[in-house]
């Protein structure tokens, strides 16, 4: 039984489930966060986690650039929960060389945010194309937003190139 068919009796639009999942969870993290980096907590432990944030970002980069090239090589959308690629034509095509560039990208560090705009729109196609059988993957989307916003790790190589 797939995740469609389970939760046919309770189905809702994809897009109002994400809007929902976004202002329940990302807003008042966001207020949260914003209020921790002015606490007296944050600033003492500021250098301590220094490094290890820093080297967070490309290690989770890579082992994502990884997967994704792996996914498309088999010829699936991020997952083997989702359709074929193959069942959508010229568009799978197109869509198999995206996720492998985006995958590249990803796997060597470069562009890692551009890397993970794309990683979130392939994760929005997923679920466009695979509808709740694509309920697994959403965790991809706080993959991507947190290498769109701390990509520039010390041990990255978006921060080699971007040095002065």
């Amino acid at each position: 039984m797939t995740y469609s068919e389970f939760l046919r009796p309770f189905l809702v639009p994809e897009a109002l489930i994400a809007a929902g999942l976004f202002v329940v969870l990302a807003v008042p993290a966001f207020f949260v966060d914003r209020r921790f980096e002015r606490s007296q907590f944050y600033s003492r432990w500021e250098k301590k986690i220094k490094p290890v944030r820093d080297a967070v970002s490309p290690v989770v980069s890579v082992t994502v650039g990884l997967s994704v090239l792996a996914a498309a090589a088999s010829g699936h959308l991020l997952s083997s929960a989702v359709p074929p690629l193959s069942a959508y034509g010229l568009f799978g095509l197109i869509l198999r060389l995206l996720e492998a560039l985006i995958g590249i990208l990803l796997g060597l560090g470069l562009y890692t945010g551009a890397g993970a705009a794309g990683l979130f729109a392939l994760l929005i196609t997923a679920i466009l194309t695979g509808g709740w059988d694509a309920l697994p993957l959403v965790h991809l989307g706080g993959i991507a937003g947190f290498l769109f916003f701390f990509s520039r790790g010390r041990f990255s190589l978006d921060w080699f190139l971007g040095k002065p």
